[in-house]
């Protein structure tokens, strides 16, 4: 969501004056209006790692424009006029103002025909994004399919590391419209902005950052490099990141699928398991825990580990009945204590080592 009122902290350069003074002095306190302070449009980015394509990818806005609340004429010519050399920004008049799976399926389709009308229809789209319910659902899943697009899904409650636009660029772009906003109040003769004078402003943000410029750097948070990425630069997650052999071969299971999308996506479910676990009957619920303890037991058991070798169970014997210390190994405590601390390490063995 892009605000339509940003403003910066403000600070008291005149000391000895009380808080009703200085608000009455209209010096010292950003005037905005508490209306556009929480007030704002949505606005769908999207970034890629390839230079070519990145300033053809679409950056739409959707306002809220519904039958209950109308987006104004006023807020409509604005968006018109600061978009008219603007490409590829867009409007799309008629939405809530919220991401919703049938705007998300038109998002995929853009996508699909500026790839194919830049780089050619040879190429295999990836596309990355949140486990929002807007986002993952089967509808869109299906549609992603068909147009040849592959989905990594980033799992619930870990946007804020692996969301490329969250980690790279949506920092920077607010604080440029912190930037630019209060550049247009000092500007002002009555410390105001214009009304939706917010639109020429972050309009003009968007085609700075996000349409004129490439961002290679911002996918080495999912390890996904472009060319002119150097190996230096994502070498340390490759280095934490687990091996192939190491991955498990088992499918996830329902409650795993849950925990890793979050509780909220039931409907993901469906597509790898025939029905969801929590709209189960008990009976069926109790018989699927006990078929995947069973498999685990099948699986713990195939990788039992060896008996023990038989060297260690000849010297355990040995040490058993071996004889008694000679008299002079008691005659200290010093002694005694090492004598045995010698005796227990030899019979604790771990049979495995």
């Amino acid at each position: 969501m892009v605000r339509h009122e940003y403003e910066n902290p403000t600070g008291n350069v005149v000391g000895g004056l009380q808080r009703q003074e200085l608000r009455a002095a209209d010096l010292f306190f950003q005037r905005g209006k508490k209306d556009r302070q929480y007030a704002g449009s949505t606005l769908l980015a999207s970034l890629c790692d390839n230079a070519e394509l990145q300033p053809h990818l679409p950056q739409i806005w959707l306002p809220k424009d519904t039958t209950h609340s109308k987006m104004s004429d006023a807020l409509w010519r604005k968006f018109i006029s600061a978009l008219d050399d603007k490409y590829p920004q867009q409007l799309w008049a008629g939405t809530s103002g919220w991401m919703t799976a049938p705007v998300f399926g038109v998002v995929l389709r853009l996508l699909r025909e500026r790839v194919d009308s830049i780089l050619g229809q040879d190429y295999a789209v990836v596309l990355v994004f949140d486990a929002a319910g807007a986002h993952a659902n089967k509808e869109v899943f299906q549609l992603a399919v068909s147009l040849n697009m592959v989905i990594v899904l980033i799992p619930g409650q870990l946007t804020w590391l692996l969301q490329m636009l969250d980690v790279k660029v949506f920092g920077r772009l607010k604080a440029t419209l912190r930037q630019e906003f209060m550049r247009a109040r000092m500007a002002s003769a009555t410390g105001h902005l214009e009304p939706h004078q917010w639109v020429h402003i972050s309009v003009q943000a968007v085609d700075t950052l996000l349409v004129q410029t490439s961002w290679p750097r911002a996918f080495d948070s999912m390890r996904v490099p472009a060319p002119d990425v150097p190996a230096w630069s994502y070498k340390r997650l490759q280095a934490i990141a687990p091996s192939e052999d190491a991955l498990p071969l088992m499918p996830f299971t329902p409650e795993q699928l849950d925990a890793i999308l979050g509780r909220h996506r039931v409907e993901l479910v469906p597509l790898l398991f025939e029905e969801p676990v929590r709209l189960m009957p008990p009976a069926a619920q109790l018989a699927l825990r006990d078929r995947l303890r069973s498999e685990r037991q099948s699986a713990l058991a195939l990788e039992a580990p060896p008996a023990a070798p038989a060297r260690h169970a000849a010297l355990r014997l040995a040490l058993l009945s071996a004889a008694p210390p000679p008299p002079g190994a008691e005659d200290s405590i010093g002694r005694r204590v090492a004598h045995r601390r010698r005796s227990r390490s030899v019979l604790d063995l771990d049979p495995d080592e």
